[in-house]
């Protein structure tokens, strides 16, 4: 069915307009079981722009979940956000008819200090990400359920709007070196590290790896429906801020995320309540730049402010994810 076809009708669209990245979506699915309470009558429609794939790829898991979604072409900056929303506002919402429109881009709330519209919706926890996948297809799939297997991905050089090596100059991520040693300490505790996201995520992360003799999995290059399956069957997940992270900790897998960078986000990503999400779920980040997320204070009850530098060590990392493997809640 068309956007038109969708849209088309006596019954009212709670339109989203969303000019963001694919890990914000995975967050905004989580917020719509909210959505729906309050408007339980409304159909709830995506209007997506951004960088590179993610719109095609966020487009088909809004569509995964149940809900409509549509793209809009050559919809990539955010100089142009403004005149699109007048545009979406004029052409498709129809106030008579009981439409409801949102901006979910954050693009002058975030940079502004200002609230956006999603925060009045609780995140719901856990939320299950839907995906079909013949897993039996899925090369070393039953190696991977036998193995305490922990799904790792080193860096995001994908989707990065200021560049992979800005980010790494300026410390978004950690060191090939660390985490080698991380995966050492893995393997000497019977855990199986497992790699997932680009070929070029892994950086020379796996040499390092070969030279040591540390063994490793490797499920590089699976699509999001294959990475998905993988996270929601590992024992657990440890990597980088980049959106596996949000859709590992809402199904409720033991989930160590590096944020290093760009704190600010962190509450999009978060709830704005208490939840539970926080036994299984641990934010390597600058404690003070999470005022506005729902952070318990225990997190951070012996954090310094260099954490922001990732300068906490591997076996620090280790201890946190072990402890909530083992425990089902944070240390």
């Amino acid at each position: 069915m068309s956007f038109l076809e969708t849209i088309k009708g006596d019954k009212p669209v709670f339109f989203i307009h969303a000019l963001c990245g694919i890990g914000d979506i995975t967050s905004h699915l989580a917020r719509l079981p909210s959505v729906e309470k309050t408007y339980p009558n409304h159909k709830i429609v995506f209007l997506l722009g951004g960088y590179g794939k993610s719109p095609k790829l966020s487009k088909e898991m809004i569509e995964r979940q149940g809900y409509n979604a549509t793209t809009i072409k050559n919809y990539v900056y955010h100089s142009q956000h403004q005149k699109m929303e007048e545009f979406i506002k004029k052409t498709y919402v129809k106030s008579v008819r009981g439409d409801v429109y949102e901006d979910w881009s954050f693009c002058k709330e975030i940079f502004q200090n200002e609230e956006p519209p999603f925060y009045k919706y609780p995140l719901a926890f856990p939320y299950e990400y839907n995906f079909d996948v013949d897993t039996s297809g899925i090369p070393n799939w039953e190696n991977f359920l036998k193995s305490r297997s922990v799904l790792i991905k080193p860096f995001t050089t994908d989707g990065n709007a200021e560049g992979f090596d800005h980010d790494v100059s300026n410390n978004r991520f950690w060191s090939a070196e660390k985490w080698t040693e991380l995966c050492r300490i893995l393997v000497d505790n019977r855990y199986l590290p497992v790699f997932m996201g680009l070929e070029k995520d892994l950086q020379n992360v796996p040499h390092l790896l070969y030279s040591q003799n540390i063994p490793f999995m490797n499920f590089m290059g699976m699509g999001i429906e294959e990475t998905t399956a993988l996270l929601k069957n590992a024992i657990g997940c440890i990597t980088t801020n980049s959106w596996e992270w949000g859709i590992a900790s809402r199904m409720g897998v033991p989930t160590v995320c590096m944020f290093l960078k760009n704190q600010f986000f962190i509450p999009i990503h978060t709830p704005q309540e208490p939840s539970d999400i926080w036994n299984n779920l641990y934010l390597e980040t600058n404690p003070v730049s999470t005022a506005k997320a729902f952070v318990p204070d225990r997190q951070y009850q012996s954090a310094p402010t260099r954490l922001m530098d990732g300068e906490t060590l591997p076996i620090n990392i280790y201890e946190v994810f072990d402890f909530m493997v083992n425990n089902k809640e944070r240390p």
